[in-house]
């Protein structure tokens, strides 16, 4: 939710975040040093914006691909469907949806797992397990790790914090 009570969509606040990753590398202050991953649900009642559906010839092509995500969300709506959205996102404004993601030290080792291991049609068990694997995998290969990870899980119904992954 938003401060002016409108709500945001996973994919809307991806894109203000990299727009604004982006423009700090443009101005004086200079480039924000953070890198993140953005995780969220989307539910069937979240309403991004009105736009006339139908596709102009003199649209550009964001204006176009914006329209077609449009298009793809309102049919989930009517589906009553929940959509999850992953982006990964760096420094300089980066953004990309992804299945799975990894920053800092340990990436190149969790991304081959995950490479390996990640199927789209997983259970909530078998995410965990490979979860426990990656943190298995920074604590043995990293020598900079931390002894303690703070594991979450994020659904439908909110966020949860895993005590069982160490």
């Amino acid at each position: 939710m938003r401060q002016h009570g409108q709500v945001s969509s996973t994919p809307s606040t991806a894109s203000y975040i990299r727009n604004e990753l982006a423009g700090a590398i443009r101005s004086r202050g200079g480039a924000y040093e953070c890198s993140s991953l953005l995780a969220g649900v989307d539910s069937s009642d979240i309403n991004t914006y009105d736009h006339d559906d139908d596709v102009d010839e003199d649209d550009n092509a964001d204006e176009a691909a914006a329209k077609a995500t449009h298009i793809a969300e309102k049919a989930v709506k009517a589906s009553g469907e929940s959509t999850t959205h992953l982006y990964w996102l760096d420094y300089i404004g980066t953004s990309q949806a992804v299945p799975y993601g990894a920053h800092g030290y340990g990436a190149t080792f969790l991304t081959a797992i995950l490479d390996r291991y990640y199927r789209p049609d997983m259970n909530p068990q078998e995410g965990v397990d490979l979860l426990q694997k990656c943190i298995d995998e920074v604590k043995k290969r990293v020598i900079i790790s931390t002894p303690h990870f703070i594991t979450r899980v994020i659904t439908k119904d909110g966020v949860q914090i895993l005590e069982h992954c160490k």
